[in-house]
């Protein structure tokens, strides 16, 4: 539809921003921004997303179209109110876009509100609490989890332990986790039956995985990126060559 108008979309969104929410749901909610934007943009308009300054949990999409006037404005998030008008090429609505966005945000603890007047365009805004990001650490030897607890102290990470994959996988199962650092040679369930598990699961193939191991072999190297790992540190473990890879991933 965007095109079809030669509406330009710009993205001014730093490249590595993370928002930590469920990936479909917030999409959905991004979708429906977008999908308004363009459809009260005239054409040779401008929808374009960004970050407010000092608001790095939020996003922002911001368009040059028709407004909105202010009577609707506290109306455009209800189910019960009937907001839908045709856009500046006729295109029809539902009017249930902005209520589901709505419901989808206050589900993960957020908001969502607008600023608009009529005749100068519209910006919403999604918020969603920052999150303090879960790492958990796989590994059967006490000593080299509290070792990489103490290297990544700084890091203000949220850390949880399991001391095999079959423990690591009861922990996936019952929360969220942002990344998973995994020894290979562990008993019960070593580090490649959970790397080739957490990434055959649909629920758990978007957590990122780094790979922990003494072996430097390129074959044993090759097998975990080829189950999915996103990243391999060979033993000893040293801060200045953990702290950077696990700050890539999650920051």
């Amino acid at each position: 539809m965007a095109e079809k108008k030669n509406i330009a979309i710009v993205n001014t969104v730093p490249p590595g921003t993370r928002l930590y929410a469920d990936p479909s749901l917030y999409g959905e909610v991004l979708q429906n921004l977008l999908s308004n934007a363009v459809k009260f943009t005239r054409e040779g308009g401008t929808v374009t997303l960004f970050i407010p300054p000092g608001e790095p949990a939020t996003l922002a999409v911001r368009d040059t179209g028709t407004g909105i006037t202010p009577p609707l404005l506290p109306k455009l998030f209800r189910y019960e109110e009937k907001t839908s008008t045709f856009g500046t090429a006729g295109e029809p609505g539902t009017g249930l876009g902005l209520p589901l966005s709505h419901e989808i945000i206050q589900a993960h603890g957020g908001s969502i509100r607008v600023e608009s007047a009529a005749g100068s365009g519209s910006t919403f805004y999604v918020a969603i609490p920052p999150v303090r990001p879960v790492l958990l650490i796989v590994e059967d030897e006490g000593a080299v989890r509290y070792l990489m607890k103490e290297y990544l102290r700084e890091a203000d990470l949220e850390i949880v332990e399991a001391e095999n994959g079959r423990q690591a996988l009861a922990t996936l199962a019952e929360r969220e986790v942002h990344l998973l650092l995994t020894d290979l040679k562990m008993p019960v369930m070593d580090g490649f039956e959970l790397l080739e598990a957490v990434k055959k699961n649909p629920k758990t193939t978007r957590v990122p995985v780094i790979v922990i191991t003494s072996s430097s072999d390129q074959k044993t190297r090759q097998k975990a990126f080829n189950l999915g790992a996103d990243d391999y540190v060979t033993k000893p473990l040293n801060p200045e060559d953990l702290i950077p890879r696990v700050r890539k991933i999650l920051i």
